[in-house]
């Protein structure tokens, strides 16, 4: 069975070759509100990795020759938030605002206040800095990219020269991370974008195509997507840059496309269109932009779950030491130092000279560099920033911890809270969830960045401040330290009742009430549950979030090829964990279509046949090669499921007949089940369900051998 670990890293000779010589790419670095947490569109690591990193290494193995920094020069060349010193931490020599990756040349551009899109592009536009005469790659802060863009590029160019009014093709994902993500309408034919726009998570969508274009449009060729992220990531033609030079209102590419989309055909600016490409999770194509703290939290998870191989904390470029990954998606920098009695559960990652003290438990968490955690504390769904210091007995669930910020003993956070970097929390505080705390103030811009566009149920505190500016030393925290407890500096700028941290597509519990919050001593309990469980768990959520996020078989497979080598699983064990998987999902399917949690068999069954249609390759994938003990274990694992789920049991001869239908199983494998349940119970309830179709397996086997004898 193939490995992520077997697969080749991510190349420009791999499958999409490489773009163009003269396709340049600008990377933006402008007015981003990360920097109030201690760090910037350059320095944020995302599981130990600066985000720079993944940009430049992708850029430089799609092809592209030259590519362009832009930097605020308001931005202090030696402090450890600049782009030369990341570069310089990435390992890279900086000389003359310039270094070299692979074959790639990289310029640091200043001399400018790159200090939002818009003007980083009227800057590009005015020709200041190598004014691009071709196609060039737009790549704005936050952009998390671990795939080949040489596709995307030709696809682009090809489409141009159909039709030369387009002059931007933005890159789009499924799933997206936000509560409220975005739904495209575009025509796939032509890739021609006609809408974009948000769409409030949990509520459905209703769109007009005769209102929207007339009935000269061709429907058959208009697609519709919900829940999609923009990846921060444009393929521009050189006019696309002009859009801004006499537009000062909408300095956001987003927000000026999407104004932009919105206009009559006959108005549209420069007579210019927009287009649209959605990434392929079966080409290894994995990008998404952080922008909220949901997204970043989202992108954590992604990367230590593998989803963007090649691209992961084992494998990651420009690493000084070495990052092994064991179990459970759990990895730990050799650098690390981890006590023995300290627990890690699962998809978390120990970075460089982290320190945990005894009996310290984490799961599905990121501990960056220089971090030092102190005994009996437990670390739950949450990032901690480089050079945090969390105390004893601390307790932190879902939330961030910023850069430098220090927790002293016994103090619980979250869910939902956001220490700003520099926060200090006394000893034994309860942070409410939903809080977000800073040091100094903070300026609007800053706090509008770090939002989500849903902001019906923010909360904000009377704290907060319109001023621009301040240090992380302003006297006015201490005038609020009581919040944070005895020694606490920091003030609460905002109170959110959503949690940005939980999934909404995992978790239904995201409405967190105020006089909940702050009386509920609760600890947060750990369900112990065997190793096999625990598997069959990671590959359910693998195959729903492949669904979801509408990955390919693939993909899916290599997953779970991971997940088996790094749990050290059988096959059997697999065998069983995928097709309990799958059942789970046409659970989940039937229901949904429902609209009801009463499990209706009819509408399960139903659900199995769409389910095992799309997805058969996958159980054919870990059936050993129509091995017929392994195709018998399928049908174990089908028992299995249906022990834990009686009420459908009925329908036990009808998905067998599906996985028959599908070569998942055949009527060897079936047969020769029967034969041996008959021996171990011949009173089975199975086999007594079973029997009409078994009957109907046999006739059919006897009909077959009867017309071979007849035509010999």
């Amino acid at each position: 069975m193939a490995n992520p670990k077997d697969k080749k890293t991510l190349s420009a000779a791999d499958g999409a070759g490489s773009v163009p010589d003269d396709v340049k790419a600008f990377v933006l670095g402008c007015g981003w509100g990360w920097s109030r947490w201690g760090s910037s569109p350059w320095s944020l690591e995302v599981a130990g990795m600066f985000i720079l990193g993944y940009q430049i290494d992708v850029l430089s193995k799609s092809g592209i020759k030259q590519c362009f920094l832009c930097e605020d020069p308001n931005v202090d060349p030696r402090s450890s938030n600049s782009c030369a010193s990341v570069l310089t931490d990435l390992g890279l020599k900086v000389e003359d605002d310039g270094a070299s990756y692979l074959d790639m040349q990289i310029k640091i551009l200043r001399g400018h206040s790159w200090r939002s899109e818009g003007n980083s592009l009227r800057a590009i536009n005015e020709g200041q800095f190598d004014n691009p005469s071709s196609d060039f790659l737009l790549v704005l802060p936050g952009a998390l990219p671990s795939l080949n863009l040489a596709r995307m590029v030709r696809q682009h160019q090809q489409r141009k020269l159909k039709d030369k009014r387009l002059a931007l093709s933005m890159l789009f994902n499924r799933g997206d991370p936000s509560d409220t993500g975005l739904y495209i309408v575009y025509d796939k034919n032509t890739g021609r974008l006609y809408r974009m726009n948000h769409q409030e998570h949990g509520k459905g969508l209703k769109i007009g195509i005769s209102d929207l274009f007339g009935e000269k449009l061709d429907r058959g060729e208009m697609h519709v997507l919900s829940r999609v992220g923009f990846t921060g990531i444009g393929i521009c033609s050189p006019e696309a840059a002009s859009y801004f030079t006499d537009n000062f209102d909408r300095d956001k590419l987003f927000d000026f496309t999407s104004a932009m989309l919105e206009q009559p055909e006959e108005e549209l600016l420069f007579e210019h269109i927009i287009g649209a490409e959605i990434l392929d999770s079966t080409r290894h194509e994995y990008a998404m932009r952080i922008n909220s703290f949901a997204a970043y939290a989202r992108a954590t998870q992604d990367v230590l779950r593998r989803w963007s191989f090649p691209l992961v904390p084992d494998r990651f470029p420009f690493t000084k030491s070495v990052t092994t990954v064991n179990r459970g998606n759990t990895y730990r920098a050799e650098t690390a130092d981890i006590s023995r009695s300290s627990q890690l559960r699962r998809d978390l990652i120990v970075c460089d000279n982290s320190k945990l003290e005894e009996n310290v438990e984490v799961a599905q968490s990121c501990i960056l560099r220089d971090v030092t955690i102190g005994s009996d504390s437990k670390i739950e769904g949450s990032i901690i920033m480089s050079r945090a210091r969390i105390g004893k007995s601390a307790v932190i669930v879902r939330s961030v911890v910023g850069e430098g910020v220090e927790i002293t003993d016994g103090a619980k956070i979250g869910p939902g809270v956001v220490l700003g970097a520099g926060t200090v929390v006394g000893t034994k505080s309860r942070i409410p969830p939903g809080s977000w705390y800073a040091r100094g103030k903070t300026s609007d811009d800053a706090e509008a960045d770090m939002t989500d566009t849903d902001d019906d149920s923010d909360e904000r505190s009377d704290e907060h401040s319109d001023e621009e500016g301040g240090d992380n030393g302003n006297p006015e925290d201490e005038a609020h330290s009581d919040q944070l407890g005895v020694g606490g500096r920091g003030a609460r700028i905002e109170r959110r009742k959503r949690d940005l941290f939980s999934d909404p597509m995992e978790n239904d519990l995201c409405w967190i009430e105020e006089s909940q919050d702050e009386e509920s001593d609760e600890e947060f309990p750990v369900v112990e549950v065997s190793e096999k469980e625990r598997y069959e768990e990671e590959v359910r959520e693998t195959i729903a979030r492949a669904l979801a996020m509408s990955h390919g078989v693939l993909d899916t497979s290599h997953e779970i090829s991971s997940l088996k080598m790094v749990s050290n699983r059988s096959l059997e064990e697999s065998i069983f964990a995928v097709i309990k998987g799958l059942l789970s999902q046409s659970v989940n399917l039937s229901e949904s279509s429902t609209g009801s949690d009463n499990l209706s068999p009819s509408a399960f069954l139903q659900a199995v046949v769409k389910i095992f249609s799309d997805w058969k390759q996958l159980a054919v994938l870990f059936n050993g090669a129509g091995i017929v003990e392994n195709q018998i274990t399928i049908i174990s694992a089908v028992q299995e499921f249906f022990e834990a789920n009686s009420k459908l049991r009925q329908t036990f001869p009808g998905v067998l007949k599906v996985c028959y239908d599908n070569d998942v199983v055949d009527e060897d494998a079936i047969l020769a089940w029967r034969d041996r349940t008959k021996e171990k119970d011949a009173s089975s309830s199975y086999l007594e369900v079973a029997q009409p179709f078994l009957s109907w397996l046999e006739e059919a086997e006897s009909e077959d051998e009867s017309e071979e004898d007849e035509s010999d």
